[in-house]
């Protein structure tokens, strides 16, 4: 089963526990159920979901040609180089199984917003660019790429919608031909609209997933959880699944609100699988945050890009 729900009684009152299969909800889903669910316990009426329907436009839109379109732009910017997606290459004989790290970055909101406004990019640029960088710095290899999650919501109805609209889209990276951080900033910048413009086709599932090759996805979770209703706070409960599976394909660079009240952000990178060196998963880790905090706070110089 895709979905399964359970109301039962706890020692601090009621629980609905939720069980939701990844292609069934995305992150964003999460604050729109809970809206729902709270709406319906007091009487109101609930808002109308028009997930069906966007979906079906979708699916015609492709239909119409969108798919071979977009699937001939992505295939003649990215196909034919040597694309380092991956950082390292595991070792199953060094007996070690990945890790994850976590930590409070420098910047804050404030911070963030006049980086933004400084540069004219996105927060979503600076990560995607730090991942980059930090891949060329650990590898010396000139043509990198990494992911993007893109949350595909632009529409007013998709935002009352429950269902899965992300997307994952490709940036990739010639560094020979970037001289600042600048030009980092900017080619990615003009991927991400690019790569929106062209999302029918998926680069990842077609010429990396299909393959098995591991990739490294930039996920920003700003402000998409249910934290905000007044009504309940949900609350995350870890359970052991014995079907749970990780993603052994997926290296994830996450940066998600803070629960602190300094009004920063916590940057976590985490990479599961047989032959991963703990090390060399934060190795990756803490030079994303030294790249990313340099760009937010204004502190890069030709260090963070050697030997161009």
């Amino acid at each position: 089963s895709l979905c399964k729900a359970k109301l039962f009684h706890g020692k601090r009152g009621l629980y609905f526990f939720m069980d939701v299969h990844h292609l069934l909800a995305d992150g964003f889903s999460v604050r729109p159920f809970f809206r729902d669910i709270a709406d319906a316990y007091q009487g109101k009426a609930l808002k109308k979901d028009y997930y069906l329907g966007l979906l079906a436009m979708e699916v015609k839109r492709m239909l119409a040609g969108q798919y071979a379109a977009d699937k001939e732009y992505q295939l003649h910017r990215y196909d034919g180089y040597d694309w380092c997606i991956m950082p390292f290459v595991p070792d199953p004989a060094c007996g070690e199984n990945g890790a994850e790290f976590c930590d409070h970055l420098r910047f804050n909101e404030s911070q963030l917003q006049t980086a933004c406004e400084r540069l004219s990019v996105s927060f979503s640029v600076m990560h995607i660019a730090s991942i980059l960088l930090a891949m060329y710095q650990i590898t010396g290899k000139k043509d990198v790429m990494a992911f993007w999650t893109f949350h595909n919501r632009q529409t007013r109805e998709a935002g009352d919608a429950v269902g899965m609209f992300m997307k994952t889209l490709p940036v990739g990276c010639h560094m020979n031909e970037i001289h600042t951080i600048e030009d980092l900033l900017c080619s990615v910048k003009e991927q991400v609209i690019s790569g929106i413009a062209h999302s029918a086709y998926s680069y990842l599932v077609e010429q990396v997933f299909s393959r098995g090759s591991p990739w490294i996805e930039s996920n920003l979770q700003i402000k998409i959880n249910a934290s905000g209703l007044e009504l309940f706070l949900p609350e995350d409960i870890e359970l052991q699944n014995a079907y749970a599976d990780t993603a052994n394909n997926v290296m994830l660079a996450i940066i998600s609100d803070s629960k602190r009240s300094d009004d920063k952000f916590d940057c976590s990178f985490s990479r599961i699988g047989e032959g991963i060196r703990a090390a060399d998963v934060e190795q990756m880790h803490r030079k994303i945050i030294e790249n990313l905090e340099a760009i937010v706070l204004d502190e890069t110089d030709t260090k963070l890009l050697p030997n161009l």
